[in-house]
């Protein structure tokens, strides 16, 4: 995905995820599309035991990712903003 084609971002200390409608849940990881309840369908990857999270909005398509640890995902949150 090219970053000039996100149009929205912002970190987020939490968010309810929903029921999945495809994709995978395991103890390390969810992937795949949710219905969650703040932001209707999107796709996430997020690591279950990271409580930051990255929301954005490319293509009309919602994400939700985190990284393996908070720092990461926090350094990511950062590099991205500033180059928006």
């Amino acid at each position: 995905m090219k970053f000039d084609k996100i149009n929205e971002i912002k970190l987020l200390n939490s968010f309810q995820i929903g029921s999945k409608q495809v994709g995978i849940l395991n103890s390390e990881y969810q992937a795949g599309y949710y219905s969650c309840p703040d932001y209707n369908l999107c796709f996430i990857y997020i690591h279950s035991d990271v409580k930051k999270y990255i929301y954005f909005v490319a293509n009309n398509e919602k994400c939700i990712i985190n990284l393996p640890t908070e720092e990461e995902t926090l350094d990511l949150y950062n590099k991205l903003i500033s180059l928006k």
